[in-house]
């Protein structure tokens, strides 16, 4: 079997490379017999709160500036946890990365959406950081429940089925940022509020589901910056860009629909959220 030595390192190709050695992943093309995500519907079993929204956080540390051994070997809080998504998001389904722990046996890491495929060879680009940060961003719940959940946005590895589409009909919100920036530096979690949360419709999921919900309008209940109704819902809106999910999301929301780009950061990489009237459990 043909092994090939996966260049885990999370920095930007427009940005100076952060020197970064990754120590006992490969990768092979292998079929995963159990998916972690079915015709892109994302298991959010990584059930990160306010407490868990901190370990993306910590292990940012990792991915730019350890190698990915440390996140193998647990070195900084939920690290394998951490590594576990990132593949999910970022490879699909037909790549399985195989990680051995210092002094443990090997471990697979399976793909499933797919937003930075070539992750495997070469550094990220911004885009694909952005892309792979809303992805994570997308999956942190409030509850700790494992439930179902459709991503959608502008990238073929978000394309759904009609039949998720009308099943998974309750738009909760979107989800952006960075979560690979420099050490030092805070991630970027923001997230809108989407139309259904906003009317309180979808029934008893959003129980489980308010990340893009805020008690203070400052701070989601998750924990990120929250930048108000995704579209004009009532008085301002944070993204000039909707139909199926949100695009070209900014950091603050507006009464007017201009933003000025030198102090509102613009994310074109977005993911909007929907759930299904009742939640559906994951294992």
């Amino acid at each position: 079997m043909l092994f090939i030595a996966a260049s885990l390192v999370a920095c930007a190709v427009e940005e100076p490379a952060t020197s970064v050695t990754t120590q006992g992943v490969t990768s092979s093309n292998k079929i995963a017999l159990n998916k972690i995500a079915l015709n892109k519907i994302a298991l959010n079993k990584i059930a990160l709160n306010k407490i868990e929204l901190n370990k993306i956080a910590l292990n940012k540390i990792a991915l730019n500036s350890l190698s990915t051994q440390a996140l193998l070997d647990n070195n900084v809080p939920g690290g394998r946890e951490i590594l576990e998504y990132l593949v999910s998001c970022a490879f699909p389904e037909n790549v399985t990365l195989v990680g051995t722990p210092t002094g443990g046996s090997p471990i697979e890491f399976r793909g499933s959406i797919g937003l930075a495929p070539r992750w495997e060879t070469r550094q990220l680009t911004l885009k694909e950081k952005r892309w792979v940060s809303a992805c994570m961003l997308a999956r942190v719940s409030n509850s700790g429940t494992p439930l179902f959940i459709s991503l959608r946005g502008n990238h073929d590895s978000l394309t759904v089925s009609a039949s998720e589409a009308a099943n998974y009909d309750y738009e909760e919100g979107a989800f952006y940022g960075d979560i690979f920036t420099p050490e030092g530096e805070d991630i970027v979690a923001l997230t809108c509020r989407g139309s259904d949360l906003a009317s309180g419709n979808g029934g008893a999921t959003f129980t489980l589901r308010q990340c893009a919900e805020s008690n203070d309008g400052v701070t989601s209940i998750c924990g990120m910056q929250w930048a108000g109704d995704c579209a004009k819902f009532d008085t301002s809106w944070a993204c000039d860009e909707s139909g199926e999910y949100y695009g070209r999301c900014h950091d603050h929301a507006t009464a007017d629909g201009k933003w000025r780009e030198s102090i509102h950061a613009r994310y074109e990489e977005v993911i909007t959220v929907f759930v299904t009237e009742q939640p559906l459990l994951g294992p």
